[in-house]
C-alpha cells in the first residue's frame, strides 16, 4: 500500500477499497500512510462539527457521497495509527464505524485491553462494539469498571430488558458486576434510572427477569446487599437498598439476612443506616430479632444523622429493656450515643431511656454521660445535670482590660475607620449594639505586604511556571505573573533556548490539538498553550470574529495582546500585573510601569491599561496622582481622572474612561464621564444598581412536570443588547458560560467591585439552590465573601443567605464559614443577618398568589401551590447551628437574626418552621434571652398547633437571664475589631 493509494480510496469514499488496503499493509507502510490519514480524519470530523474546512482535503458536497468518505477516512484511521495517536484524537474516535472496529480488532490485538479500557472511558455508545468482541471471541470480558459503567450509560433512555433477555451472558456475568461498580457521573444505575421512565429503568429490568425466572431472586437480594456494604456514595448506594426493597423480600427472606442488616447499622452512608434499621424493626414486630445482637449492634444507628433513624433505634431498645430486664441496663448505656445527635428532641429521648434503665452506679455509665454534658442541647443540659447530680461548668471571661488598652494604642485614623469607639463603649456596658462596618470607605487600606507577589526573574523560572500553570489553569495570581513574565522576558533567546523549551513547546501543541474552538477567547485550556506556541513559534493564532461576546473575551484580548508581543519579541512590563494577592495593584507601580512602557507616541494596549485602572488599590493614590502629573494624551488624563484628580477634560476613548470612572468611585455614578460616554450598560460611567425579582421556573421530563423558583437580576441602567468586549465591568452583570478555573480569574478583574461579582453569583445560586447539577464555579462567588475586607452589603448578604440554604455541601460550608468569619470581624450582625433571610423567605409567598394560574398551566394535575418559599429554611437551621457554636458572639448573633425572622409573620413549611423555632429556642436557653420583640411574641402566640406550637409556648416562657454571655459577645466584636484596625495598621508601617 502506497500514501497515493489509500488518498485516493479517500477520494472515491471507497470504504472497502480502504480496508483493503491497511489490512493488506505492512506496518512500515502503514506508519507512512498514517499522517496523511489523520489529516482526512480531521478535516471530515472539522466538515462534520461545521468547523473550520481544510482547503487540501476535497470533500464532497452530496450528503450520502461524504458519509462514504468519513466512513472511509475512520477506516483509514483505524488502520494506520497507534494507539497513542488514536488517542491524542479523543472524542473523534467515539463515532468509529463498524469497519472501522473490525481493522481495530485485526491490528491491534495486543494492546486491545488497554484500548478498550480508554475508549469505554470516553463514550459509552463504544460499548456494543466491545460487548461484539466479547461475544466472538476475540477479546475476553474486559475487567475494568468502564465496561459496566458503559453497559449502564449507552442504553439511556432505553429499556435494558429485551438486551438481558437477547445476551445469557450478560446475565451470567456482567449483570452481578453491576453490584460490585459503583460508577459515577451520569454513568451510574442510580442516575440513569432517575432520569428514566419508571418502565425502562435498570431496576424494573432486572426485578423482571427476576419475576421470569432468567435470574435467580435470592442471588439478587444478596448482591443488593453486598452493594450496600460497600459503602458507595450517598445518592449511587440508594439504588440498591430501593432496589432490595422492590424485590419485597419476604419475613422468612429477611430473617435470613438479618445478620447482613445488623452489620449494616455501621454503614457509614445514612440512608443505608435508615434502611436496615427499618428491616430489622420489621423483624422486631414479628418476633424474629435477636435482643441481645440488636443491642450489641445498636451504637452506629444511635449515632446516625437522621432522626428517624435514632428515633427507631430508641424505640426498639425501648422495647427490648421492657421485655428483657437483663437487657435494660446495657440498652441504657448504648442510648448515651444518641446524646451527641444536635436535635434536643432526640437527646430528650435518650434521656427518657437512660433516666429509666440506667444505673448511677455504673462504673462506666456515668463517667460517660459526664463527657457528653457539654455536648447537649441547652433545653436538656439541666436534665442530665440533675440525674447526675453535676453543674455544668461555664465558660471564663477574656482579659477585657487588656483589650481595651490593645484599642488604645490603635491609631486615630485606623480606630475611626474600625469604629473602636463604640465598639469599646458596647464592651464596657456589656450591650451587643453594634452596626456593620461600611468597608466601603476608600481610607482603607488595601495592600497586604505579606501578600505581595514577586515578579518572574529569569527564563528558567518562567519555563517552570508556564509548565505548571499550563496544566493546572491557574491559580489566578500565577497567571498574571506568568503574563507578566512572558511579556517582560519575550526577547530572551540563549544559544539553547529551542532544547530548554521543547518540553512546553511539545506539550503546548498537544493540548491546542485536544482543545475545541478559537484561540484568546478566555477559555485557559485552549489559551494558555497558544499563548505558548506564540512565544515559541512566532505565529498567533486567529481569534473568533463572531460579534456575541461575553466577559472572557476580555481576558482572550489580555492574553492576545501578551501573545503578538510575544511573538513578535518585543518586551514591555505588563501594566496590570497585580503588585498584591487577589488582583490589587499599588498605584504607584501602575503609574511607573506607564512612565516606562515607551513614548506615547506608541499606544499603550488598550485591555492592559483597562485592567490596570480596574485592579488600582486605594493605597497611596496621592503619591500616584502626583508621579502622574505629566503623563500625556487620554491615556495620562484617565489615569488622573482615576486617581481622583478634579477638573480632568474627559476624552474620548469610552472603554477607557468607563474603566477610570469605576477605579475612581466603585460605588457611585461619575457624572462626568456618563455625560461625554451615556449609555454604556451598568457599571460604566454610572454605577449599577441591581435588584432581584422571582420567577416561577419549569421543565418537563417525560411527562413529569417539574417546578422551582428562580431568581432573575435586574440592573440598571440596562445591559445593551450588544457587548462590547473592551467594557469588562459592564459584561459582569451579564450571563457568562464558564468553568471554576477561569471564573477564579474572572474575580481578579475588579477587586474593588465585589457588588457586581455577588450580584453575579446571586442569580447563578439561586437558579441550582437544590443541586440539580454540579455548578462547581458557583464556589468561587461565595468564595469571596471569605475576603475579610470586602464589604457585604445587601447583595453580599442576599449571597451569603442562599448559600447558608444551598442542598450542596460544599456551597453550604463555604457559606456557613463565611458567615462565622464576617461576624467576628464585624461585617454583619444580628438584624442585617436576620433582615436578610426574612427578605429570601419572603420572596415565594408574595408572588404566590399571582403564579397559581401559571403554576396550574405548567401542571394541570397540582390542586395547590408546590413551593411555599425559594429556601428550604430547615438548611438554615443546620447552617445557623454551625455558625452559633463559633463563640459567644456569634451565638447572640445567630438568635437575633432568629428574632427579626419571626418577626416578620413568615410563612413557612411546617419541618422549616420547627428547625428554625428548635434552634431559637435551645440559644434564647443557652443565652438566657427572652424574646423582647413585640412582632416575634405576636408572631409565637398565633402558633396553636403541633410541634411548633409547644416551642412558641416553651420560647415565650424563657425568662431574661443576666446576660453573661451578652456581655463576652460584645467583648468578641471589640476584639474583632481591634484585630481588623491593628492589620491595616500594619499595612501602612509596611
Amino acid at each position: 500500500m502506497t500514501t497515493e493509494e489509500l488518498v485516493a480510496a479517500l477520494e472515491a469514499g471507497d470504504v472497502d477499497r480502504c480496508r483493503e488496503l491497511v489490512t493488506g499493509a505492512s506496518e512500515k507502510e502503514r506508519r507512512a500512510a498514517a499522517p496523511a490519514a489523520q489529516k482526512w480524519h480531521r478535516a471530515v470530523c472539522a466538515a462534520w462539527m461545521r468547523d473550520t474546512l481544510d482547503p487540501d482535503i476535497p470533500l464532497p458536497q452530496d450528503r450520502a457521497a461524504f458519509e462514504r468518505v468519513q466512513a472511509a477516512a475512520a477506516v483509514a484511521l483505524a488502520g494506520t495509527a497507534t494507539l497513542a495517536e488514536l488517542k491524542s484524537l479523543s472524542w473523534r474516535v467515539w463515532h468509529l464505524p463498524e469497519p472501522a472496529w473490525t481493522v481495530l480488532a485485526a491490528r491491534l490485538p495486543d494492546v486491545l485491553d488497554d484500548w478498550i479500557e480508554w475508549v469505554l472511558g470516553e463514550n459509552v455508545k463504544s460499548w456494543p462494539h466491545v460487548r461484539r468482541w466479547v461475544r466472538e471471541g476475540v477479546a475476553p470480558p474486559p475487567r475494568c469498571e468502564s465496561y459496566i459503567t458503559a453497559l449502564i450509560g449507552h442504553m439511556w433512555p432505553d429499556d435494558p430488558t429485551d438486551l438481558l433477555r437477547a445476551d445469557p451472558g450478560l446475565r451470567e456475568h456482567e449483570v452481578w458486576r453491576l453490584f460490585e461498580v459503583e460508577g459515577g457521573g451520569e454513568n451510574s444505575l442510580a442516575a440513569r434510572d432517575k432520569y428514566n421512565h419508571p418502565s425502562r429503568t435498570w431496576r424494573n429490568a432486572l426485578a423482571t427477569l427476576a419475576a421470569e425466572g432468567l435470574l435467580p431472586r435470592e442471588r439478587l437480594l444478596d448482591a443488593g446487599l453486598e452493594a450496600l456494604e460497600r459503602d458507595f456514595e450517598r445518592f449511587r448506594a440508594g439504588w440498591f437498598s430501593q432496589f432490595h426493597e422492590a424485590l419485597e423480600p419476604t419475613l422468612e427472606e429477611r430473617e435470613a439476612r438479618a445478620g447482613r442488616y445488623l452489620a449494616l447499622l455501621g454503614s457509614r452512608i445514612a440512608p443505608t443506616v435508615s434502611f436496615a434499621m427499618k428491616a430489622l424493626t420489621a423483624l422486631d414486630k414479628a418476633g424474629r430479632l435477636t435482643d441481645r445482637e440488636f443491642v450489641g449492634h445498636a451504637a452506629p444507628a444511635l449515632a446516625a444523622r437522621e432522626k428517624g433513624t435514632v428515633a427507631a433505634a430508641l424505640r426498639l431498645l425501648d422495647r427490648i429493656a421492657k421485655r428483657d430486664p437483663a437487657l435494660a441496663h446495657p440498652a441504657a448505656v448504648v442510648a448515651a450515643e444518641a446524646l451527641l445527635h444536635e436535635a434536643p428532641e432526640v437527646q430528650g429521648r435518650a434521656l427518657d431511656l437512660i433516666e429509666q434503665y440506667g444505673r448511677r452506679e455504673d462504673a462506666d455509665l456515668a463517667p460517660l454521660l459526664q463527657r457528653r454534658l457539654e455536648d447537649l442541647a441547652p433545653s436538656q443540659r439541666p436534665r442530665l445535670a440533675q440525674w447526675l447530680g453535676a453543674v455544668p461548668e461555664t465558660a471564663a471571661s477574656d482579659d477585657a482590660e487588656d483589650l481595651f488598652r490593645r484599642a488604645a494604642a490603635v491609631s486615630p485614623a485606623m480606630s475611626a475607620l474600625a469604629g473602636l469607639d463604640a465598639a469599646v463603649v458596647a464592651a464596657r456596658s456589656g450591650k451587643l449594639d453594634l452596626p456593620p462596618l461600611d468597608l466601603r470607605n476608600p481610607r482603607i487600606p488595601r495592600l497586604d505586604p505579606a501578600a505581595a507577589l514577586g515578579p518572574v526573574a529569569d527564563l528558567d523560572a518562567l519555563i517552570d511556571l508556564f509548565s505548571t500553570v499550563m496544566e493546572n489553569c491557574g491559580p489566578p495570581d500565577d497567571i498574571e505573573r506568568l503574563l507578566d513574565g512572558l511579556s517582560r522576558l519575550c526577547n530572551q533567546r540563549p544559544p539553547d533556548f529551542d532544547r530548554r523549551t521543547a518540553p512546553l513547546k511539545k506539550r503546548a501543541a498537544a493540548l491546542v490539538r485536544k482543545a475545541q474552538g478559537w484561540a484568546f477567547l478566555g477559555w485557559l485550556p485552549r489559551d494558555l498553550p497558544e499563548l505558548a506556541l506564540a512565544w515559541l513559534t512566532g505565529k498567533v493564532a486567529d481569534r473568533d470574529p463572531a460579534p456575541q461576546v461575553d466577559l472572557t473575551w476580555f481576558y482572550g484580548a489580555r492574553c492576545w495582546e501578551v501573545a503578538q508581543r510575544a511573538a513578535a519579541r518585543t518586551p514591555a512590563v505588563l501594566l496590570a500585573a497585580p503588585t498584591h494577592a487577589g488582583g490589587w495593584l499599588d498605584p504607584r507601580t501602575f503609574v511607573q510601569r506607564v512612565q516606562d512602557h515607551g513614548p506615547f507616541k506608541e499606544s499603550l494596549p488598550l485591555f492592559d491599561l483597562i485592567q490596570g485602572l480596574l485592579r488600582l488599590a486605594p493605597d497611596h493614590r496621592a503619591e500616584a496622582l502626583a508621579a502622574a502629573a505629566d503623563l500625556p494624551g487620554d491615556a495620562g488624563d484617565a489615569i488622573r481622572h482615576a486617581l481622583g484628580a478634579e477638573g480632568v477634560k474627559i476624552g474620548p476613548t469610552a472603554a477607557l474612561w468607563a474603566a477610570a470612572a469605576r477605579a475612581r468611585s466603585p460605588f457611585a455614578d461619575d457624572a462626568a464621564v456618563a455625560a461625554r460616554h451615556p449609555k454604556l450598560g451598568p457599571d460604566a460611567g454610572e454605577a449599577a444598581r441591581s435588584t432581584f425579582r422571582l420567577k416561577l421556573d419549569s421543565y418537563n421530563d417525560h411527562g413529569t412536570v417539574y417546578l422551582h423558583w428562580d431568581i432573575d437580576m435586574v440592573v440598571e441602567p440596562p445591559v445593551p443588547e450588544k457587548l462590547r468586549e473592551d467594557l469588562p465591568t459592564v459584561m459582569l452583570h451579564a450571563p457568562v458560560e464558564t468553568e471554576t478555573r477561569e471564573r477564579r480569574w474572572l474575580a481578579t478583574l475588579w477587586p474593588a467591585g465585589r457588588a457586581a461579582w455577588f450580584a453575579h453569583g446571586v442569580g447563578l445560586l439561586a437558579h441550582n439552590l437544590d443541586w440539580w447539577e454540579a455548578e462547581w464555579q458557583n464556589r468561587v462567588h461565595l468564595e469571596a465573601l471569605l475576603e475579610p475586607d470586602t464589604d457585604l452589603g445587601e447583595i453580599g448578604r442576599l449571597l451569603l443567605g442562599l448559600g447558608l440554604g444551598a442542598k450542596e455541601a460544599g456551597e453550604a460550608g463555604l457559606a456557613t464559614d463565611a458567615a462565622i468569619m464576617a461576624v467576628a470581624d464585624g461585617r454583619i450582625d444580628g438584624p442585617a443577618l436576620g433582615a436578610t433571610l426574612a427578605h429570601l423567605l419572603g420572596l415565594g409567598v408574595k408572588e404566590l398568589p399571582q403564579l397559581q394560574d401559571e403554576i396550574r398551566t405548567l401542571d394541570p394535575k397540582s390542586t395547590s401551590a408546590p413551593l411555599s418559599s425559594i429556601i428550604t429554611a430547615a438548611r438554615w437551621a443546620k447552617t445557623l447551628a454551625v455558625v452559633s457554636r463559633a463563640s459567644p458572639l456569634h451565638a447572640e448573633t445567630v438568635r437575633t437574626a432568629l428574632e427579626q425572622i419571626f418577626a416578620s409573620q413568615p410563612i413557612m413549611r411546617p419541618a422549616d418552621l420547627t428547625a428554625l423555632l428548635t434552634l431559637f429556642h435551645e440559644l434564647s436557653v443557652e443565652l438566657g434571652a427572652a424574646v423582647p420583640d413585640p412582632g416575634a411574641r405576636a408572631y409565637l402566640a398565633t402558633l396553636r398547633s403541633g410541634k411548633s406550637a409547644k416551642l412558641a409556648q416553651a420560647l415565650l416562657a424563657v425568662p431574661e437571664g443576666d446576660r453573661a454571655a451578652r456581655r463576652q459577645a460584645a467583648l468578641l466584636a471589640l476584639a474583632g475589631r481591634v484585630e481588623r484596625a491593628e492589620r491595616w495598621q500594619s499595612y501602612l508601617a509596611g
